[in-house]
């Protein structure tokens, strides 16, 4: 993994610097308890609604909406095209945290600048209520059974039928990542998967194999890596055993440590059966963050996968 320095963005709570290297944090909106609701903070535009039919131009943001296929209701979804790109681009869809929104997202994790670098597509999906059912959280869309999975669905189809997409990574981060893991172990669409800070909150037995990467900080208090409940009552399978459950679905060999030079970060890396892999990443003293700057876990991805490649 090479020389680097960890610094984090906090996605919960009040501002707190944690020391890794530097001990910078950036705040982030604050997701609520079980239950609760959140107050978003200010969102930026992700651009005015796309005119039905017409593409988006490259290098901007448009909101655009679908019928989420559940219930036939409308849905919006923020679509970045990037500056330049194959004619059969990759699509990263990217699920916010509990609280957050596509404007949200679209702003705090360099997506947008990774695909105008790279040439992929991102797809940045909205909550019902600012919220995903991912199973044993969160919110509204947990309270109401929304069906997210089919809104995913929708989402990959538009998009793949404007623009021919070859490969989908579906990645989220908290509420998002842990819906991330559940759409990977619900649908039968061969699509890669890039969760930060979340795990799993479903049953995955019956998952098919996907490739898999997860990203977890040590001092998480809200989706604890040991799986106890968290500052926020959250109590999700424990961040290990998930990882372990999609090894066995990838049929994976014993997973390889590899540590930083300064013991910071270390990268857990299995290969699998037909080519597949599956890698846990987890930072001394992270929690419930982002990684960005020297580990930029946006970029991290997109290497991962060979984005626009």
């Amino acid at each position: 993994m090479g020389a680097r320095h960890v610094l984090v963005r906090s996605l919960l709570g009040a501002c707190s610097a944690i020391a890794l290297v530097a001990g910078l944090t950036a705040c982030m909106p604050n997701e609520p308890g079980p239950g609760g609701t959140g107050t978003p903070a200010p969102t930026t535009t992700a651009g005015a609604p796309a005119d039905p039919g017409a593409p988006a131009a490259p290098g901007t943001t448009e909101t655009r909406t679908i019928d989420a296929g559940s219930g036939g209701s409308a849905r919006e979804y923020a679509l970045h095209v990037p500056a330049a790109m194959d004619e059969s681009p990759d699509l990263v869809v990217v699920l916010h945290w509990w609280g957050g929104s596509m404007e949200e997202a679209s702003a705090a994790h360099g997506w947008a600048d990774a695909s105008d670098q790279r040439g992929f597509l991102v797809a940045f999906g909205s909550g019902v209520d600012h919220s995903w059912n991912a199973g044993g959280c969160c919110g509204t869309a947990k309270d109401k059974q929304i069906d997210d999975l089919a809104y995913i669905d929708a989402v990959i189809d538009a998009v793949s039928a404007e623009y021919g997409v070859d490969r989908v990574v579906v990645a989220g981060t908290s509420n998002g990542a842990m819906m991330a893991l559940r759409y990977g172990c619900e649908t039968d669409r061969d699509v890669g998967l890039a969760a930060v800070s979340g795990s799993l909150f479903v049953d995955c037995a019956d998952g098919r194999p996907k490739d898999v990467v997860m990203v977890n900080g040590l001092a998480d208090e809200t989706v604890r890596f040991d799986g106890q409940p968290g500052s926020s009552g959250i109590d999700g399978m424990p961040v290990p055993d998930a990882f372990a459950t999609w090894r066995s679905i990838d049929g994976c060999g014993e997973p390889a440590r590899t540590d930083s030079p300064d013991g910071q970060v270390h990268t857990d890396a299995a290969t699998c059966a037909d080519g597949r892999r599956t890698e846990l990443i987890t930072i001394e003293g992270a929690g419930h963050q982002w990684p960005y700057n020297q580990y930029d876990a946006t970029e991290w991805i997109a290497e991962f996968y060979g984005l626009g490649a």
